[in-house]
């Protein structure tokens, strides 16, 4: 044996059994032990092969060993003759397995080695049969019968085998007699003609569920059961005895039903020497015989209940499913047998069949449209989790499950069986048994068979739901084709003719079925469609002959029998006509022109609320801007005025200074243009003639154009009135214009100024803008602007008036921007039309007004600071505080600060009537400038008060407010705006 050979043994002997090895293992065992013997000569490898309680028979007379022990003694002093190896050759050995406890290995072998005086022996004839039994998980030899032939001639000495030549047949049959005995289905015992028990086999002590040392020395003619007894007597009188009933154990308390049959034993005299008896525990055979009946009968019902099935028709399968569940619950001695279902879309069941005893109450009205989500449960089979539920005791169920149990102890239930029925591999009900009186408990065998009767009972609902959806079907089918507003029809695609056409062509085409038949294609079919079906139709055919794709859906433009245009989605199925053999199409025809315009009505309401929404974010953040950036630049301004009134004391001037200014001044026009674009800035407009006002500028806008560009202005403008602030609208036209000559090409380009009145209705409502936009007036004065260039592709229509977007490089893109803000300041808007290569035209929508040109708004009266000392300023930032207080006190006035409005009230009340006005910035916090206004107001109903803000005054103005300011100041200011803002305050 090599050692990975020894390494395996050692694995397979820390190992426990449950049953005995293969034959192929077995056989394997047997040889290690024969190497153990014969090679190594290794009596502990020998003692770990054997059974505690192993016996041995040799050849030679005396030779039987009853423990291991002995055997083992005398296989030492074999070993001190023969110490060295010996050499086995013609091996041949059988194994079989006897039962799951029991194998018997049996065989021949030659044997030849030395032995420790130097003779050589050879024996070509030896045989050997063990037998293997479980042992504490562990297969080990528990019986060993060895014998040999004599000797070979070679040997020149006494054979040292230990297991000596015997009568070979007769120790062959005393093997088989106790192999037979000890492994005996049946309990044999052996009594001598007295009674006494001599001997008995394990099979017995098990039947009567006793131990050997227990029975040892029993007499059986004094037995209490008198029939066995009498059994027993009958064979010591010579005769044979039988004896069948309940056998009452002496030595423990068991009773057991057994058969027994008892015969002589004579010796050579002819006397009687004994008996034996073979007893035989017939209760396994009646558990197994009414078992197998219980079997027969339930299979039977099964039988039955699919032969009714299979042959109900649909209108019966509801009874004999309602006769199968009282048939099977009364074989379970159930108390209801139900089925539930689930509803289309799965989220409830209702019980639909139920059988109930008659002294229990039925369930059904109470479980109808029951959730599902209450059974968490139940929907474990939906998720295919679980293959059934088996419950023996409610009372038992799982935490997890205590609503249901809850439901089924309401049910007073004792005992519940639950099994899924699946239609297709979907879960579409649950069919089950609920015990009341007793509890019960089911079988694998019996859910086996009953997952069979939900199977039939899902084909059989299956079946009668998918009929009765055939019969609806073919209803419906049948009502479709005649009234369905889509048309169907067959088309056969190698003649190009139809050959049906449902009635419902008339109401969408205006033409009859019979008429499209004979005209074919080309009467309904624009030139651009006709054109297409065309050109895919040999495709399409090569797809179908070649079994590749055979649906198609599309959208083609048609035209009606009246002449009207309609955009209509084909549904294609292409097939081959089995008859004809040409290919054909099985197509629907649906309308969808409302849809079209619908969709497209839909995507410039979903294009308007991006704008939307895309606008209330930028006018927050451009109102954020606007204040902090004012803020920021009111300090910047301040500052360098205070330094220009510095120099001019000192009778010095810097340009320096002006220039810084004017950059000042410049950077407060970019957050105005922010403000523009969202429509929170409004300049001073004037009443003006558009025509006039346009005439006016055409030579200093052409000026700027190139040589190879045009600007042509239409001179039939109405002669109408705008209200407008002019020069914002001159800067407009003109980035209209430049931006419509970049717009051409270089070697030619046109651009047109057209002014037209138009109404309301006339304006167009694709791709308008502001979205929000809806035209109010009666009529507009509409300027276009149009050009010959590259146009505007489709997608960044909608970008075009974005602050920024611009396709000629980054640092651009505000001019129309500023246009979108200017039209929204005056009430009015934009409508853009474009082609690509064919130029774009931007259509500007002033509402029209009446008045004189040149009309503007009042001058303010300017009046003498001289009755104001003594000015609070209310600013939260810091720096601003400080510029306006250091500007005012250059003009000589008294300043008091407040950081912000509750600290304005507490100054204002401490000084009541020693402050003559109040500069009030609007946004700060805990009170803005509006409650801080009606909060002075409240104290001193008269005190002049100026709203200072980043806003345009419009903007701020805006909505109901309880009190007015008495001016508005524009951050960032300058001393004369200030001082005007004064003015102007104090005079009211």
């Amino acid at each position: 044996m090599t050692k990975e050979q020894t390494k395996n043994q050692r694995e397979r002997d820390s190992r426990k059994c449950e049953r005995m090895p293969s034959e192929e293992a077995l056989l394997e065992l047997f040889q290690s032990f024969v190497y153990e013997y014969s090679y190594k000569r290794n009596l502990a490898g020998i003692r770990n092969c054997l059974s505690p309680d192993a016996t041995a028979i040799g050849s030679a007379t005396g030779e039987f060993w009853t423990n291991p022990d002995d055997l083992l003694a005398s296989l030492e002093k074999d070993v001190e003759k023969i110490p060295q190896e010996m050499e086995l050759f013609n091996q041949s050995f059988r194994v079989e397995r006897l039962n799951d406890t029991g194998a018997v290995i049996w065989g021949r072998f030659g044997i030849r080695g030395k032995t420790a005086d130097g003779n050589v022996f050879e024996n070509p004839d030896c045989q050997v049969t063990a037998v293997y039994c479980l042992k504490d998980g562990k297969p080990l030899i528990c019986h060993m019968h060895g014998s040999q032939m004599p000797p070979h001639p070679l040997a020149t000495n006494q054979e040292p085998w230990p297991l000596h030549a015997l009568n070979r047949g007769q120790h062959e049959t005393a093997e088989l007699y106790r192999l037979l005995f000890d492994n005996s289905p049946v309990g044999i015992l052996h009594y001598d003609s007295k009674g006494m028990l001599k001997d008995c086999n394990q099979k017995f002590l098990k039947i009567v569920g006793s131990t050997r040392q227990k029975v040892s020395g029993m007499n059986l003619l004094t037995l209490p059961d008198k029939e066995a007894v009498e059994c027993i007597g009958h064979s010591l009188k010579g005769r044979m005895g039988s004896y069948e009933g309940f056998y009452s154990s002496v030595t423990v308390n068991k009773i057991t039903p057994i058969r027994v049959i008892t015969a002589p034993i004579f010796a050579n005299d002819s006397t009687i020497s004994g008996g034996i008896a073979i007893f035989e525990d017939i209760g396994e055979h009646r558990v197994t015989q009414d078992r197998l009946q219980y079997q027969l009968q339930f299979e039977k019902m099964v039988s039955s209940i699919a032969k009714s099935l299979v042959s109900a028709p649909i209108d019966k399968i509801d009874q004999v499913i309602e006769n199968a569940l009282q048939l099977s619950a009364c074989f379970f001695d159930a108390e209801r047998g139900y089925i539930f279902q689930v509803d289309a879309e799965g989220k409830t069941l209702t019980n639909t069949h139920e059988w109930c005893a008659a002294s229990e109450k039925p369930l059904m009205p109470k479980y109808q449209q029951y959730p599902l989500e209450l059974l968490p449960a139940v929907l474990a089979f939906d998720r295919h989790a679980i293959e059934y539920l088996h419950f023996p005791d409610v009372t038992t169920m799982p935490e997890a499950m205590a609503d249901f149990k809850k439901i089924l102890i309401e049910d007073r239930v004792k005992s519940m069986l639950l099994l899924p029925m699946l239609a297709q591999g979907k879960f579409i009900g649950l069919f089950g048994y609920d015990c009341v009186k007793s509890s019960r408990s089911w079988t694998s065998e019996e859910i086996t068979l009953l997952k069979v009767i939900a199977e039939m009972f899902s084909n059989a609902l299956y079946k009668k739901s998918t009929e009765k959806q055939i019969r609806e079907n073919e209803e419906k089918h049948r009502f479709l084709a005649e009234n369905i507003n889509d048309v169907i029809w067959i088309f056969d695609v190698e003649t190009l003719k139809y050959s049906y056409i449902s009635p419902s062509l008339t109401r969408i085409f205006g033409y009859t079925p019979e008429e499209l038949i004979q005209s074919g294609i080309v009467a309904h079919l624009s030139a651009e469609s006709l054109k297409t079906v065309l050109d895919y139709v040999p495709e399409r055919i090569e797809n179908l002959r070649k079994n590749r794709q055979t649906r198609y859906t599309e959208e083609l433009e048609q035209i009606t029998k009246d002449g009207r245009r309609i955009q209509t989605e084909l549904t294609q199925n292409w097939v081959i006509n089995l008859v004809t053999g040409h290919a054909e199409i099985i197509g629907i025809t649906r309308d969808i022109t409302e849809r079209k315009e619908l969709e497209e009505q839909n995507r410039l309401l979903e294009i308007h609320r991006q704008q939307s929404l895309k606008a209330d974010s930028l006018g927050r953040m451009a109102g954020s801007i606007a204040h902090h950036f004012n803020n920021q630049l009111q300090v910047i301004l301040g500052n360098l005025e205070l330094m220009a009134f510095e120099r001019q004391k000192n009778g010095t001037s810097s340009k320096n200074i002006s220039d810084a200014m004017r950059a000042t001044h410049k950077a407060s026009e970019m957050s105005s243009l922010m403000l523009t674009y969202l429509g929170q800035h409004q300049s001073e407009g004037q009443i003006s003639n558009l025509r006039a006002l346009c005439n006016s500028q055409m030579a200093a806008l052409r000026d700027q154009l190139p040589a190879a560009h045009q600007l042509i202005l239409n001179e039939s403008a109405p002669d109408e009135r705008v209200n407008i602030n002019r020069d914002h609208f001159s800067q407009i036209l003109k980035n209209l214009v430049i931006n419509a000559s970049e717009a051409c090409r270089a070697s030619s380009g046109t651009i047109t100024i057209d002014i037209t009145k138009v109404l309301v209705s006339n304006i167009p409502a694709r791709h308008r803008f502001p979205p929000e936009w809806v035209p109010e007036h009666e009529c507009y004065i509409c300027l276009q602007v149009q050009d010959n260039g590259i146009g505007i592709p489709e997608d960044d229509v909608y970008k075009t008036f974005d602050p920024f977007f611009s396709t000629k490089g980054p640092g651009r893109g505000l001019g129309l921007a500023n246009a979108l803000g200017f039209m929204r300041s005056v009430d009015g808007g934009i409508a853009l039309s474009t082609q690509p290569d064919q130029g774009s035209k931007f259509s500007f929508y002033f509402p029209c007004v009446k008045g004189l040109s040149g009309q503007s708004a009042p001058a303010v009266k300017k009046s003498s600071r001289q009755a104001c000392k003594m000015i609070l300023v209310v600013e939260d930032e810091q720096m601003v505080r400080f510029i306006t207080r250091s500007i005012l006190e250059n003009f000589d006035y008294q300043v008091i600060e407040a950081e912000n409005g509750v600290k304005a009230l507490e100054i204002f009340k401490a000084l009541k009537g020693q402050i003559d006005l109040v500069i009030c910035d609007l946004v700060m916090p805990e009170m803005d400038g509006w409650q801080t206004l009606e909060a002075l107001r409240a104290i001193a109903p008269e005190i002049p008060v100026i709203l200072a803000s980043g806003y345009d005054q419009d903007f701020v103005m805006r909505g109901e407010h309880q009190q007015k300011p008495q001016a508005f100041l524009r951050k960032p200011y300058n001393s004369i705006s200030l001082q005007q803002a004064i003015a102007q305050a104090i005079s009211q």
